[in-house]
């Protein structure tokens, strides 16, 4: 992810709403999101050698983990849509709120990473796992660097501490991707771009 783009990001669905409640919203959608990247642990620790390739037939925790990131993409890009335009700048107090809500999303994110990469160590070459798996973490990645990227100059005390979260985030995606990359066969990997979402 690249967090500090030279583009601005045009945000729709500008809102006049007070920034206290603009925080309380904002800390809300993080919240939102921790839930669903928590409720998808149960899923990925469920993945087995044996159930793992049933994604061929729709079947096996697979499918409804990808399901689950496709909502969370979607969750997110709705939620910088909701942010006005430009975004406005919080205070200390409500930065520091904001913050503390995001790195309780990247610590359960990560969490929920982190177990989708040991379980690809179960596998050899799965091209029906790695490469619905890859397509829809790099649709992730890019849906968390808007978010980021609207974030940032909403809490101007607390920049780098959000860098560092976003960045650690970013590894651990980058680490998963890398994971389910290993899944794909050559061929099907100049392809991968297919099965993005």
């Amino acid at each position: 992810m690249h967090f500090f783009k030279t583009t601005l990001v045009t945000v729709l669905g500008l809102l006049s709403v007070p920034v206290l409640s603009q925080a309380s919203q904002v800390i809300t959608n993080l919240q939102i999101l921790t839930a669903k990247s928590q409720a998808l642990q149960e899923p990925a620790n469920n993945i087995t050698a044996i159930n793992g390739p049933l994604i061929t037939v729709g079947d096996g925790p697979y499918p409804r983990i990808i399901v689950g990131f496709q909502d969370i993409i979607q969750t997110a890009k709705a939620d910088v849509e909701t942010q006005q335009n430009p975004p406005p700048v919080f205070n200390d107090a409500d930065s520091d709120s904001i913050l503390e809500a995001f790195s309780e999303f990247v610590t359960v994110h990560s969490a929920l990473l982190n177990i989708l990469i040991e379980k690809a160590g179960l596998f050899k070459i799965v091209p029906d796992i790695g490469g619905p798996v890859v397509g829809v973490l790099r649709s992730l990645g890019d849906a968390l660097d808007t978010v980021v990227l609207v974030l940032d100059p909403s809490v101007p005390s607390r920049s780098a501490d959000l860098a560092t979260l976003a960045a650690s985030l970013d590894s651990t995606i980058k680490g998963a991707i890398s994971s389910y990359e290993g899944l794909i066969e050559p061929l099907e990997r100049r392809h991968v771009k297919d099965f993005y979402v």
